[in-house]
């Protein structure tokens, strides 16, 4: 939970925007979807609105979730040299004669272990690009 409390506070707007383009992403797979399924019930021809509403929607859908990913990318390198900067700031406020007795390991662990959260995040992170 604070992993995600340092993303939003770090990273409002991107977090916002990326929320944003993946809604609108499964948006236009809804709206696939059901075009899909109103050919399928309906009687007659194809009709030009039909097939530039099915390109418009898979146009969008195909933008939105590059944007999504390109932006989900670009929050989480930033929020990992956030993290980073400052665990590295507090690092070397802390007294040479502590530092030793706390020892390397824990330090690296306490650089290494956040970013591996969110690239944990990050991969698990439910897809825009499923339908």
């Amino acid at each position: 939970m604070n992993i995600l409390k340092f993303l939003f506070r770090h990273a409002r707007t991107l977090a916002l925007l990326t929320s944003l383009t993946a809604i609108v992403s499964g948006a236009c797979g809804i709206g696939i979807i059901a075009l899909v399924n109103a050919v399928l019930n309906r009687q007659g021809s194809f009709t030009t609105m039909m097939v530039a509403g099915f390109i418009a929607l898979g146009l969008g859908r195909v933008i939105a979730t590059f944007v999504s990913q390109v932006l989900v990318a670009h929050f989480s390198q930033r929020a990992i040299a956030d993290l980073r900067r400052g665990l590295i700031r507090k690092i070397l406020a802390v007294p040479l004669r502590d530092f030793e007795r706390i020892g390397t390991p824990r330090f690296m662990a306490a650089l290494l272990w956040p970013v591996a959260m969110i690239r944990l995040a990050q991969v698990i992170r439910p897809s825009a690009s499923t339908l």
